[in-house]
């Protein structure tokens, strides 16, 4: 999947999940915009379940969850490795 794929799947579960402007900054803090810790863990489970995929524990560190990008970023990394498995 395309990083642009990926980042527009992103936003679409950030748009339901927070509520956020479509046209969201993807550098921008996702605390700013209403992410909590509750809110983070029910985006990890709308992620696992949008991508068909399990992330891995240490993948779940809440740096990895303070923007679009370092989502995409995370996501990217976590399919490459299971295609490549």
């Amino acid at each position: 999947m395309q990083r642009s794929e990926l980042r527009s799947a992103v936003v679409e579960v950030l748009v339901r999940l927070l509520k956020v402007a479509p046209d969201i900054d993807p550098a921008a803090d996702l605390a700013d915009h209403g992410l909590t810790s509750l809110e983070s863990v029910s985006l990890v489970l709308m992620l696992e379940d949008r991508f068909d995929i399990d992330l891995p524990d240490h993948a779940l560190m809440l740096d990895n969850f303070t923007s679009v990008d370092k989502i995409v970023d995370l996501l990217n990394s976590h399919l490459e490795a299971e295609a490549q498995a």
